[in-house]
């Protein structure tokens, strides 16, 4: 289980010009990328990530193997991970079996946030 500091917990309401970029923000699985934050939802609770306080984004792809009755399947989870200014790593959970849309998702990142760094860290 992820746990996420509670600093960046997203409550509607709270900020208006957050809630307008959160209400304008394109949705991929359960990540929604603002103009100023990156929004995600784990269980029921969004989270916002402002990209000021990100220094690193990059993929990670975990193959999931699931013993089911007749059989079973290997399931890609599509992960997005930020390495804050403070050193700490937030994981963000996209959606299993959708890795066209999370290149998409990174690539349209890497557009809006071209201050960032990507990739993994050598």
């Amino acid at each position: 289980m992820r746990i996420y500091p509670r600093e960046y917990m997203y409550a509607a309401g709270k900020d208006a010009r957050l809630d307008a970029d959160f209400d304008a923000a394109p949705e991929t699985g359960k990540v929604r990328q603002g103009k100023t934050a990156l929004f995600f939802k784990t269980g029921f609770k969004w989270y916002a990530v402002p990209f000021e306080k990100v220094e690193r984004i990059f993929r990670r792809v975990d193959m999931v193997y699931g013993k089911l009755c007749c059989g079973g399947r290997t399931y890609d989870v599509q992960l997005l991970a930020l390495v804050l200014a403070d050193g700490r790593e937030l994981e963000i959970h996209i959606g299993e079996d959708m890795s066209t849309q999370a290149e998409a998702l990174y690539s349209a990142i890497q557009a809006a946030q071209p201050q960032l760094l990507y990739g993994k860290p050598e």
